[in-house]
């Protein structure tokens, strides 16, 4: 876990820094892929290094000062990012994420104990292509139309189809489906499913309304910034 929370800072770093220099739109693309990539990386070794660090009686208080971390940081990074921009400059909202990676790393062996020697396990190589290829194809199907949409509805529910098979063979399966015969898991994997929709709708959703109405041009303070060329 400790690996790959480092792999992940990396990845990140290097997304930051190379959208903070980046010559043209194609760098700043990339950038945001790399940081995407290494958040992804992050944030479930994160939760991972909670349930393996922390005592049962205090994990449950660790878990919802976590997601209440998260959510701020939902809400007030884009309020944020709409005074940096217009006032620092665009490349400030990638360079702005330096320093935190930089205090993570300084922060580490404080909190983060060496865990003890495990077996380890082999890596669910086939699973987490089944779970790419269906969250793919159906994210496509909600764009496509005609037989693209039918193309992209099967693939993805192919792929779960075979996902439900091999997840039931593998050792250290990348979804774990007995996980799924507590009532408890369910309903709480309902519960952060709603919740992630709701949030994320309005995260992406929000700027382009505002884009769309704003009486305003949009590179002034408050609202989305136009990125310029230099």
């Amino acid at each position: 876990h400790v690996r790959t929370l480092t792999w992940g800072r990396w990845i990140f770093a290097a997304g930051a820094a190379a959208g903070a220099f980046a010559p043209a739109l194609w760098m700043v693309v990339l950038g945001r892929l790399l940081m995407a990539a290494g958040g992804s990386l992050m944030v479930p070794t994160s939760m991972a290094l909670v349930r393996i660090m922390v005592p049962p009686e205090r994990r449950a208080r660790t878990f919802g000062m976590l997601g209440a971390v998260m959510g701020v940081a939902a809400a007030v990074g884009p309020a944020l990012g709409s005074w940096v921009a217009p006032v620092l400059g665009w490349r400030w909202l990638f360079a702005i994420n330096l320093p935190v990676i930089a205090a993570s790393w300084l922060l580490q062996p404080a909190v983060v104990a060496p865990a003890p020697a495990t077996a380890r396990a082999r890596f669910d190589w086939w699973g987490s292509a089944l779970v790419g290829v269906a969250l793919v194809a159906l994210t496509l199907a909600s764009r496509a139309s005609g037989p693209m949409l039918l193309a992209m509805l099967a693939t993805g529910v192919a792929s779960i189809a075979a996902l439900l098979v091999v997840e039931q063979r593998v050792p250290a399966p990348v979804l774990d489906l007995t996980l799924f015969r507590q009532s408890s898991f369910v309903a709480a994997a309902g519960v952060i499913g709603f919740q992630n929709l709701a949030m994320y709708s309005l995260l992406v959703m929000m700027p382009l309304l505002l884009l769309l109405r704003a009486p305003k041009p949009v590179n002034q303070p408050g609202k989305p910034p136009v990125m310029e060329a230099h």
